[in-house]
């Protein structure tokens, strides 16, 4: 599909992931989602499938999402630069916040997250069209009250 949104995820816990393709497929079914358990081929990854939106986990084996942030940012690649970049973690550190936005993150977000927030952020950098959203954001709520 031409109009098929693609976000790369990047994080080393499979459950992680998982549960994000799970909140992603059932709220925008209209995503593709590519994953790694790995950072190390990151700019390799966005390269080959250029994503609209890249979720990297800060805390990762081997080379850590900071050092990725650095180096998608750091690309001579234009629409590689041009990729938002929301970092996720499971610590709640406000200084990793402050670097990782002034290394060119778009935003943060700390493990476990909130649905509705993670789904907003997510919007929001992807610019996807808001009726729809709101719709489907709308129709979730509904059915967990049921």
């Amino acid at each position: 599909m031409k109009n098929t949104k693609k976000i790369l995820v990047i994080d080393d816990e499979e459950n992680t992931r998982n549960a994000i393709k799970r909140m992603l497929h059932e709220s925008m079914p209209y995503v593709c989602v590519i994953e790694s358990g790995s950072s190390e081929h990151t700019l390799e990854i966005a390269k080959a499938h250029q994503p609209d939106l890249i979720l990297l986990d800060v805390l990762m084996p081997k080379v850590n999402g900071l050092t990725v942030l650095k180096t998608l940012k750091e690309s001579k690649n234009r629409e590689i630069k041009k990729i938002p970049v929301i970092m996720i973690t499971g610590i709640g550190n406000r200084e990793v916040s402050i670097k990782a936005k002034k290394m060119g993150a778009a935003d943060y977000i700390t493990k476990p997250f909130n649905d509705k927030i993670f789904l907003l952020k997510i919007k929001k950098y992807m610019k996807i069209n808001q009726k729809n959203f709101l719709k489907v954001l709308k129709q979730k709520s509904d059915s967990k009250k049921s």
